[in-house]
């Protein structure tokens, strides 16, 4: 039987060191993959409701291109969702961790052109619309990925960046507004999210 980690001496707390380490990042990825399947689900319907919104809405064929290329994106899912026929993922942590943090990016820069093909100009009630549901989507799903530290930022940081963006090239003062908004929101919700993973 083992000995309790205060009962070792320096040189064996050091060999114990890196698999500790090694069972932590572990625990980390698999907490990010654990909500995975769902959030995929809720995100390709929260998509199609965007897309069919402004289609129907605006008759705008930007709309459905905008879907297609989110569709697109989706196929690149068993990238990830290997994961979970790995018979021994945390063997290879830094590797899923790459994985779903390169798969939230992706996914994420296509949210954020999602104001830069859908919002016409001038119609300030559809770019407040589209950024509550942005932002909404940027801080719902900060709890889900905290436990990677470069999650965060690939989930949080292209969606947010397109939205504000988007929004200052219509140079209305209300727009402009609404994007140091946007990204005022980001920093919080960033400095929330690092919070979190600071105490994971």
């Amino acid at each position: 039987m083992s000995a309790p980690p205060y009962f070792l001496t320096d040189g064996e707390a050091s060999e114990l060191a890196p698999e500790l380490e090694r069972r932590v990042v572990a625990e980390e990825v698999a907490t990010v993959y654990a909500t995975l399947r769902g959030a995929v689900f809720a995100g390709v319907t929260l998509a199609a409701v965007v897309g069919i919104f402004f289609f129907v809405h605006l008759g705008r064929t930007s709309a459905l291109v905008w879907f297609a290329i989110f569709a697109a994106g989706k196929l690149r899912y068993p990238r990830i969702g290997a994961y979970f026929a790995d018979p021994d993922p945390g063997r290879r942590s830094v590797y899923w961790s790459r994985s779903v943090t390169r798969e939230l990016y992706v996914t994420s820069l296509i949210w954020g052109l999602a104001p830069w093909m859908l919002l016409p100009d001038g119609d300030l009630p559809l770019a407040a619309l589209l950024s509550v549901m942005l932002l909404t989507l940027a801080s719902g799903g900060m709890l889900a990925v905290a436990p990677v530290r470069g999650a965060i930022y690939a989930h949080a940081v292209p969606m947010t960046a397109g939205l504000a963006t988007a929004l200052a090239w219509r140079g209305t003062g209300t727009e402009l507004l609404l994007a140091g908004c946007c990204l005022l929101y980001l920093v919080v919700t960033l400095g929330f999210a690092l919070r979190q993973h600071s105490l994971i």
